[in-house]
């Protein structure tokens, strides 16, 4: 993303999309192409938002490691939701690292 680290594919009903953080800007492009912002939540129980393009979002992301942000390419095959207690890994655009970081 231009200006963000992208997310996850996110899906509602038949639209497709990508989720950054709600913190970012609005006006959001991937690959050159201008991103339609659809909505967002930036409060206690997150900081999120979501995009549409007219490029096809695939249910993959790329994972990082202490050395670079787009290292390996991993296809989500499952949805979960976290719990207190529970670690995450997390890349930035920014650092281009990979962090652990604990829900709490």
């Amino acid at each position: 993303m231009s200006i963000c680290t992208s997310g996850f594919t996110v899906t509602t009903g038949t639209t497709r999309g990508i989720a950054t953080a709600a913190h970012c800007s609005n006006a959001q492009s991937m690959g050159g192409s201008a991103l339609t912002f659809q909505g967002e939540h930036d409060g206690y129980w997150g900081d999120v938002q979501w995009h549409t393009g007219t490029a096809y979002e695939s249910a993959s992301f790329w994972s990082g490691n202490s050395y670079g942000y787009r290292v390996n390419l991993r296809y989500v095959t499952s949805v979960g939701n976290a719990v207190e207690g529970q670690s995450l890994a997390r890349n930035g655009k920014t650092t281009t690292r990979n962090t652990t970081v604990s829900i709490s």
